[in-house]
């Protein structure tokens, strides 16, 4: 059996692996001590356990999640963009592979264990089924890139890992004298069977890609991995470091629901800026009175990700919305802007992906009002308490059936945790590759607030948000005409500040929410020192979910930030930057690092 623990070190993820495996242990009493290298800490093992078949379920869901990020390449820097995205991803299960490298095969050569041996042929299996889905253009970048990335590793486990992943089972079989060694040096220390290592990575900027919506408990200085989540116990991290690091852990789905594999996403880096914050987990259920929810309601096709997504507050929230330019209103926020006219405040945020609903007319406008009806009854509350959100196939009306039937589920699903975060962040999504969802905390006149958010968003991006939907949540306590024009302003100062390919979607919209349960000061004047502090969290949470919406543009490489200086005005300065920003010569020569200036 195996063992992993997380900690958090300001800025690095220490991995810790602990095996232990009845049998004998290769008496090998003069090899040489690998954990006395700089590579390798003897730690004390941990008591959270990894099953054979839970390595197999862990190693199929890496499978579907690499697949569907490298089957997205069409050309070779495609590919290349898309092998680097790899290369990260496997430095999350680097340690997964080195667990099993220890507990399979030098033990196979002496316990014979019969559970090992069938994990490791299954191993075996979904690794060399995962080459065939990858292809020859990403496999060969990543047997260019990969060894560099982990040759802090040093290059005998190097070799190792490398043969498991390309399959070279005799490579591999030859390389596992690292692992056999080290189980001697700790059996002769200990006089146990039991052996455990530490690997160390610096993760300083570097975003390794993990499922968004299976978050487990988190506390520092130490992650405790306990929570289980279909029997399965969390073993995955992923890094964001900024300023203030902070280590997020999330659970892969077990074997009992493969179907599930693919239904989620990587989860974006988010790109926030410098300010009195910390980042913490949480998303739009960070901040006090929040619940949240994710699910599959069949508005997609079967097997796709999750399409019903659902935000609630357990008070009334004083409400706020920006919606799209775009002549062409779609259903959604021509009823969303009723709503807000008619109440200041909001209970709910319904968010489905699949059908657009514009361009659909009275018909179209009938399946909101029915949709936010039905909710509303289910939650209690007054129909326009609820507001409406809907992403996908412009001229397609929703699923109303499908919808309908799955609001009991959404409803039962609702969760304050990280998790029912997590899961509404992945809903929302369309052609995204990675979603967006970001928490900070601060102070607001002494008192510790929390503002969080999700979006969605990756074509049709200009100049004014586009096919870009975002919730915004904070406990802090505001005034309903101040937080209004607050949101507008942190709007224009993101996500209208960023563009893709130059077009504008028909159902571009922001709901920002809030409860007031902090226990902050109310604030009702827009230029008293609270709501200053209030500006810059809604700015920074706003700026980083559009920089990631940029950063996860259709077909992007790189993400570009244009800067102005010496401007007349903010709004000259605005035109220059989006001129720039927009230009096709520009962007051709970023890509092509050919830049005629």
């Amino acid at each position: 059996m195996a063992a992993i623990r997380l900690n958090n070190r300001e800025d690095q993820i220490e991995i810790v692996l602990s095996s232990s495996l009845m049998g004998a242990v290769p008496a090998e009493a003069d090899a040489p001590d690998p954990l006395a290298s700089n590579t390798w800490e003897e730690v004390s093992p941990n008591a959270t356990l990894l099953t054979p078949a839970q390595c197999k379920s862990l190693w199929m869901q890496f499978k579907a999640d690499i697949a569907y990020i490298v089957n997205q390449a069409t050309s070779d820097q495609e590919a290349r963009r898309q092998a680097k995205k790899v290369i990260k991803k496997i430095l999350g299960l680097v340690a997964l592979a080195l667990m099993t490298l220890l507990s399979g095969y030098w033990a196979m050569g002496t316990a014979a264990n019969p559970e090992v041996a069938a994990a490791m042929t299954n191993l075996r299996q979904a690794m060399a089924d995962l080459m065939k889905d990858i292809g020859p253009e990403v496999l060969a970048i990543l047997n260019e890139e990969l060894p560099k990335a982990l040759s802090f590793l040093g290059p005998q486990v190097v070799a190792a890992i490398m043969a498991l992943l390309t399959n070279r089972t005799a490579s591999f079989q030859s390389s596992s004298s690292a692992a056999a060694a080290a189980a001697a040096v700790y059996k002769k220390r200990t006089g146990t069977g039991c052996f455990s290592f530490c690997i160390r990575r610096h993760f300083l900027k570097m975003h390794t890609c993990a499922p968004p919506h299976h978050f487990a408990s988190l506390k520092f200085p130490e992650l405790h991995c306990s929570s289980k989540l279909n029997n399965l116990q969390v073993l995955w991290s992923f890094g964001l470091s900024k300023r203030n690091f902070k280590v997020f852990a999330v659970a892969a789905s077990s074997s009992s629901s493969m179907s599930e594999a693919s239904n989620y996403i990587p989860a974006a880096p988010i790109f926030l800026p410098e300010g009195p914050w910390q980042q913490i987990p949480g998303g739009v259920t960070a901040a006090k009175g929040f619940k949240a929810a994710g699910i599959f309601g069949g508005l997609r096709a079967k097997g796709e990700k999750p399409d019903l997504a659902l935000v609630t507050c357990d008070v009334d929230a004083t409400a706020a919305g920006v919606f799209t330019t775009n002549m062409v209103a779609a259903a959604p926020v021509l009823y969303c802007k009723n709503a807000l006219d008619i109440s200041k405040t909001a209970r709910a945020v319904l968010i489905n992906a699949g059908q657009a609903n514009a361009a659909t007319g009275d018909a179209g406008y009938q399946d909101v009002l029915e949709s936010a009806g039905a909710l509303a009854m289910l939650l209690k509350l007054k129909p326009e308490e609820v507001l409406i959100e809907s992403t996908g196939v412009i001229g397609q009306r929703i699923k109303k059936e499908a919808l309908l039937n799955s609001l009991p589920k959404l409803v039962n699903s609702l969760s304050p945790s990280i998790e029912g975060a997590g899961s509404a962040a992945v809903a929302i999504t369309t052609t995204d590759l990675v979603s967006k969802s970001v928490a900070i905390e601060s102070k607001v006149g002494g008192t510790d607030i929390k503002v969080g958010g999700m979006a969605k968003g990756s074509g049709m991006i200009h100049p004014n948000m586009a096919t870009m939907l975002g919730v915004i949540t904070t406990d802090a306590l505001v005034n309903s005409d101040v937080w209004r024009k607050m949101v507008q302003i942190s709007v224009n100062r993101s996500f209208n500040q960023i563009t893709v390919d130059g077009d504008t979607s028909t159902n571009d919209t922001v709901i920002a929410l809030a409860s007031g349960l902090s226990g902050s000061t109310s604030i009702s004047n827009i230029n008293c020192h609270e709501a200053m502090q209030l500006q810059a969290c809604l700015d920074a949470v706003m700026q980083g979910l559009a920089k990631s919406i940029a950063w996860d543009g259709e077909g992007a490489t790189c993400l570009i930030e244009v800067t102005v200086t010496g401007a007349e005005s903010e709004a000259k300065a605005a035109k220059i930057a989006r001129s720039v920003a927009s230009s096709s010569l520009v962007k051709a020569g970023y890509q092509n690092s050919a830049s005629s200036f």
